[in-house]
């Protein structure tokens, strides 16, 4: 098996990085090729070039931000020439690897990244844009980018519940045209979130019991607003769930939203994304990535 290793430069200096990856052909005597990104497009250039040489595996050093770069490159090229992808989660919140009970440690990581077996898994889709975890819009995807550099580099993933007190009194909501499946509605939307995994936001519980194989969205969704329809109800997980106890999930195959306010801003993976209709769909198992045996995101039987 072909396998490469590519490496958001920005965490060139992670702990153990460098001892972990000197580690590797001592322990499995594997030549594994090592790249660091020096920007986005760079990034994307290695992923490419190695797709071409016929890779069978790579290995992503970053966070989910990274990911995303990652889905984004690989789906642009047809399915049999898509390499598995496995996670070393080195970002801020890493809500992806999170969710998935992927090691923190880089060189535990770097073993199931090596070892571990790949699982069919979907892709989130909206209009032209791929996503691997949550698509939000609202309150969560405000805070995700607009808490700053510096908290992140303090606090880690804490800086995003920070952050969001700071501005809890100030936010308004977003009014919007929403069809989910046979379901349309106009809402004045606190938040909401497109959910192919779990988890956004430094660890925020939006759908526990989203699974990434499943050809669902986990549509969550916030509001005061009594609304017609009765989807099931999730129990408060966290504290942002608590303080906007209104929170409804369905599982749906398809969700469009537009702004009645003009363009607007949600986040893939924590990535911004401006546009003023928003048109979500399932790329059902479309690649495969490394996860541990024990993952809860996956729902057939292990």
């Amino acid at each position: 098996m072909k396998i490469t290793f590519i490496i958001n430069g920005s965490r060139k200096g992670q702990i153990n990085l460098k001892e972990s990856i000197e580690w590797i052909p001592k322990q499995y005597l594997l030549n594994l090729k090592v790249y660091y990104s020096k920007s986005v497009n760079d990034f994307k250039s290695y992923i490419s070039n190695e797709i071409e040489n016929g890779v069978n595996r790579v290995i992503i050093g970053g966070g989910d931000g990274t990911l995303n770069i990652t889905i984004n490159t690989l789906l642009r090229y047809p399915q049999e020439k898509r390499p598995e992808v496995a996670v070393i989660p080195l970002g801020t919140a890493n809500d992806f690897a999170n969710s998935a009970l992927i090691p923190q440690g880089v060189k535990d990581a770097l073993t199931l990244a090596i070892n571990g077996e790949a699982y069919n898994c979907d892709i989130g889709q909206v209009n032209q844009r791929y996503f691997l975890n949550v698509a939000t819009l609202g309150f969560g995807a405000t805070i995700t980018t607009q808490t700053p550099p510096q908290l992140k580099e303090i606090f880690g993933s804490g800086a995003y519940a920070i952050s969001g007190l700071l501005r809890l009194f100030e936010f308004q909501p977003t009014p919007l045209q929403i069809e989910i499946d046979n379901l349309s509605f106009k809402s004045d939307t606190l938040s909401l979130a497109v959910c192919n995994a779990t988890q956004a936001g430094g660890g925020v519980v939006l759908a526990p019991e989203a699974t990434i194989d499943d050809g669902y969205f986990d549509f969550v969704f916030y509001s005061f607003e009594n609304l017609s329809f009765s989807p099931y109800l999730t129990t408060n997980s966290s504290l942002f769930n608590s303080l906007f106890p209104f929170k409804k999930i369905l599982k749906v195959k398809n969700v469009t939203f537009k702004s009645l306010n003009g363009n607007c801003q949600i986040n893939l993976d924590g990535e911004p994304y401006i546009d003023n209709s928003f048109t979500f769909h399932i790329n059902s198992k479309a690649i495969k990535i490394v996860l541990p045996n024990n993952t809860p995101i996956i729902g057939e039987e292990l």
